[in-house]
């Protein structure tokens, strides 16, 4: 299957659209259910269907309260356009609101990038593991370090994780790739150690929300 995930150069440009929730994932006040539907590429798989371009959403949750970055990166003719969003250092980047927050414009910047660093994205993902089967059996919690990744190509959906304190996690490459074509100036949140315990005694009382597990199933996040 990991072949599959290598796309092909010759496919049309076009950006795909967003399904209906996740158009809104930007929107204040719409809540976990969006945030769900984007981070399991929702609308990617939703509209994956052969002769697409294909389209990578990288999403890096860095304690969900402190940060949450994403790199949306689709194919076109000459090379690929590399969405990203990040919120601003420090803020809690969707309490629940999208990637609306309550300090402050968030960064986003789309730009495009040339096809042999795109194809260098794409190798180094599958290298790191992306392709093998969905870990249906790992929790992400909001409050740790994991990279999911959810992707269309060839006309095939794919989602995968990694979670901080496990070896594959450790030995991730990709995220140096696209932290090299962040242009946001918004610095990344370095991955630490970081337990539950710690977690509690950070969060305020009254923001009980920020806690909560995702699991994966094939087709993107289990409800």
């Amino acid at each position: 299957m990991a072949r599959a995930f290598l796309p092909l150069l010759g496919l049309a440009a076009s950006l795909l659209g967003a399904c209906a929730d996740v158009s809104q994932v930007d929107t204040p006040l719409l809540g976990r259910l969006a945030w769900f539907a984007f981070l399991g590429g929702e609308d990617i798989r939703d509209q994956c269907r052969p002769g697409e371009p294909a389209r990578y959403r990288f999403v890096y949750n860095a304690v969900f309260d402190e940060q949450v970055r994403s790199y949306d990166l689709t194919r076109t003719l000459d090379g690929a356009s590399l969405d990203i969003r990040v919120p601003p250092a420090g803020a809690s980047p969707l309490r629940l609101n999208g990637f609306s927050n309550d300090f402050g414009p968030r960064a986003r910047l789309t730009r495009p990038i040339d096809a042999e660093t795109y194809r260098t994205i794409a190798r180094q993902l599958e290298a790191d593991g992306f392709g093998r089967p969905t870990p249906t059996d790992q929790a992400f919690p909001s409050w740790d370090f994991y990279w999911i990744v959810s992707a269309c190509a060839e006309g095939q959906f794919h989602v995968y994780g990694w979670r901080n304190g496990t070896p594959d996690f450790a030995a991730l490459k990709f995220p140096a790739l696209l932290f090299a074509q962040d242009r946001t100036g918004a610095p990344v949140n370095p991955v630490r150690s970081n337990t539950y315990a710690d977690y509690q005694t950070r969060i305020r009382q009254d923001m009980p929300d920020l806690n909560f597990n995702v699991r994966l199933g094939p087709q993107g996040i289990r409800r």
